[in-house]
């Protein structure tokens, strides 16, 4: 195992010798990313919640920023001192839009979102154009920002230096080669029954977002094209998507969420900080009763305790492909069998 090295910034300070726990856990909206550290009961420690934070990890490989937001929760005990951060997603979950834009975009949905929340944004998607946009202030910014990158194929997470990244990869991205018997500690691979029901988007109006009928609402979207009734089919209403290859696309997408829920990929390394959702993993020299070639990330979970040691456990999918790759649906899952 090699050394692992924590270095903690919060304001002015830094804390690189008083950590006795940390547990970091970065995923993607709508969930939110959340650092806790624990210090002895002596630590002397006056930030208070609101002040910026960074922590930066060092596994033996080289260090790396892993989360900079700001501090949430400062809680003093008598057998210790436990804080918490998080980065821009808490922002995004505290802010309930509500507002009208038309003729928009979803990445430029996304960008006013987040730029209402001071959020940085470091990639993001096109997507279709909308021809009205409505949030009423029911649901999280997060929530909207989630369901709308979906709608293009996509999903959000933030990278360790506090931005956003909207992509077909779900997050930062990147590419990282593991091998048997050196990182990996734990793995395991499930491949659930199939879900055969056919997935069907409609929207509101089946023209052009710039048509002077792309609002009429009509009894046939699909025109007569739509899967056929019966037990296996469900319809999903998305009002916003004015053309027929929208709502497609859409449900292609759908489509794909719900096989990569089907192929799920749990492993444990050696805390690694270089891990990150949307990341694509490739393994060396598995056994054969563990056949995994590759997998996607969608969340990683890195800690460090005196009593279990450093690691990161790892959710991923051994779906890799971007959303928008749904013309084979099956072949990540059968590559795990």
């Amino acid at each position: 195992m090699l050394d692992v090295t924590l270095s903690l910034t919060v304001g002015n300070f830094l804390y690189d010798q008083h950590i006795v726990a940390m547990r970091l856990r970065r995923t993607q909206l709508s969930a939110l990313d959340r650092l806790e550290i624990l210090f002895p009961a002596s630590v002397t420690f006056e930030a208070e919640p609101g002040e910026d934070c960074s922590l930066e990890i060092d596994g033996g490989d080289g260090a790396a920023t892993v989360f900079t937001g700001q501090l949430t929760q400062v809680q003093h005990s008598l057998s210790g001192l436990h804080i918490e951060a998080h980065n821009g997603g808490l922002a995004l979950a505290r802010y309930r839009p509500s507002m009208t834009l038309e003729q928009q975009t979803i990445g430029d949905i996304i960008n006013s979102l987040c730029s209402d929340a001071d959020i940085d944004v470091a990639s993001n998607i096109d997507g279709a154009t909308l021809a009205l946009y409505v949030a009423d202030g029911r649901a999280t910014a997060a929530q909207e920002i989630a369901r709308l990158a979906l709608l293009a194929g996509a999903a959000c997470a933030f990278d360790g230096d506090g931005s956003l990244h909207i992509s077909e990869d779900g997050g930062p991205g990147g590419e990282l080669a593991l091998h048997f018997g050196r990182e990996l500690l734990a793995g395991e691979i499930c491949s659930a029954l199939a879900n055969e029901n056919i997935l069907t988007v409609v929207g509101e109006g089946a023209d052009a977002a710039s048509s002077d009928q792309g609002r009429w609402i009509i009894t046939d979207f699909l025109k007569g094209s739509g899967s056929p009734p019966g037990f296996n089919g469900r319809t999903i209403a998305q009002p916003e998507l004015r053309t027929t290859d929208d709502t497609e696309f859409a449900a292609a997408a759908f489509t794909h969420r719900r096989a990569a829920g089907e192929a799920q990929v749990r492993l444990r390394t050696w805390l690694h900080p270089q891990l990150q959702p949307g990341m694509r993993m490739e393994f060396a020299d598995m056994p054969d009763h563990l056949p995994l070639q590759e997998c996607r990330i969608r969340q990683v979970i890195s800690t460090l305790s005196p009593f279990a040691g450093a690691s990161t456990e790892v959710w991923a999918s051994g779906q890799v492909g971007g959303a928008s790759a749904f013309g084979d649906l099956l072949g990540a899952i059968g590559g795990l069998l």
